[in-house]
C-alpha cells in the first residue's frame, strides 16, 4: 500500500496516481473528495457492456467530471507486432474540427519556402540559426516541419527530436516542399500517430466541450486513416478492438463494427 500526502493544488495529479496506486489514508478533505468522485465514476456509472460508438461519445461527456476542458481520447488494438518493420505503422489524420490544442509550429526552411510557411501562420522558421536555437534548449513548439534539402540540418539535433517524437518523417507529411499545406494542415488539427510496442494506437480526438457531432466526424476522419496505413499483405485481422476516454476518465469500451471504415455499419447509430 501506498501512502500519499497531497494539497489541493495537487488534487488533480492525485486523481490520476489514483489510476494506478491504491492509497490507504487521505485526509485532506478535498482530495477524499475527489477520490470519492473518481469512485462513483469508476464503480457505478461505466457500462460493462460495450457501446456503440454514438453512445460510447455521450457516456464519456457525461462520465467528464475535472474543472478543466477534457481531451478525449480513442485508443485501437491493431492486429500487428510493430517489432517487424513493415508492420510499424505511422500516420497522420487531418481532423475536419480540429483537436481543440493551440499547436505550434516550428518549419525548417529558406527563400521563398521559408515565406510560405511564416504566410501560412508557422510560428517560427529558420534553417542554420533555428538549429542553433535549439541547440540552445529553445523547444517552444508542438511539430517539426522540413523540407527535403534542409534534413541533413534537422539530422544534427535528431537526439533532441527523436525522443520527443518530433523529427521530420515524410510518411507523416512533415517532410515536404509544401510546407504551406503542411503548416495549415498541422495548424488546422492534423494529428500523428503510431503503433506502440504492444500492437496499440491512440490519438487524441477533441475535447469534452466538443459537440457529440464533432468528435464522432473527427472519430470518422480518424479511423478512415488509420485503416488507410494498414500494411499491404497483412494477414488477419487488423482492427481488434477499440476504448474512448477523457483525460481523466474511465474507458468506454466500442462496438468494433461501429468505428470499422471497412464495416457496413460504420459510424451508424
Amino acid at each position: 500500500m501506498m501512502r500519499l500526502v497531497t494539497y489541493p493544488r495537487v488534487k488533480e495529479l492525485l486523481a490520476v496516481y489514483s489510476r494506478f496506486f491504491s492509497v490507504e489514508k487521505i485526509t485532506n478533505p478535498i482530495v477524499e473528495e475527489v477520490n470519492s468522485r473518481r469512485h462513483t465514476v469508476n464503480k457505478s456509472l461505466i457500462p460493462k457492456e460495450v457501446k456503440n460508438i454514438h453512445d460510447a461519445v455521450k457516456v464519456v461527456k457525461e462520465l467528464s467530471w475535472a474543472k478543466f476542458d477534457e481531451t478525449v481520447d480513442i485508443s485501437v488494438n491493431l492486429g500487428l507486432d510493430p517489432r517487424k518493420p513493415n508492420q510499424s505503422i505511422k500516420g497522420v489524420a487531418r481532423l475536419p474540427n480540429g483537436t481543440g490544442k493551440k499547436v505550434r509550429v516550428c518549419v525548417f526552411a529558406t527563400g521563398q519556402d521559408a515565406e510560405a510557411a511564416l504566410a501560412a501562420g508557422a510560428d517560427v522558421v529558420g534553417a542554420e540559426d533555428l538549429l542553433l536555437k535549439i541547440q540552445g534548449g529553445f523547444m517552444a513548439f508542438d511539430t517539426v516541419i522540413a523540407t527535403p534539402e534542409l534534413m541533413s540540418t534537422v539530422g544534427k539535433i535528431g537526439k533532441v527530436l527523436g525522443p520527443r517524437g518530433l523529427m521530420p518523417n515524410p510518411k507523416m507529411g512533415t517532410v515536404t516542399k509544401e510546407v504551406a499545406r503542411a503548416v495549415k494542415a498541422a495548424k488546422e488539427g492534423a494529428v500523428q500517430f503510431k503503433v506502440e510496442k504492444k500492437g496499440i494506437v491512440h490519438a487524441g480526438i477533441g475535447k469534452v466541450s466538443f459537440s457529440e457531432e464533432a468528435l464522432l466526424e473527427n472519430i470518422r476522419s480518424f479511423m478512415v486513416a488509420l485503416l488507410d496505413a494498414k500494411p499491404e499483405g497483412l494477414k488477419g485481422k487488423y482492427l481488434r478492438n477499440a476504448s474512448i476516454s477523457s483525460t481523466m476518465g474511465p474507458g468506454v469500451h466500442i462496438d468494433l463494427p461501429s468505428v470499422d471504415p471497412s464495416s457496413a455499419r460504420f459510424m451508424l447509430d
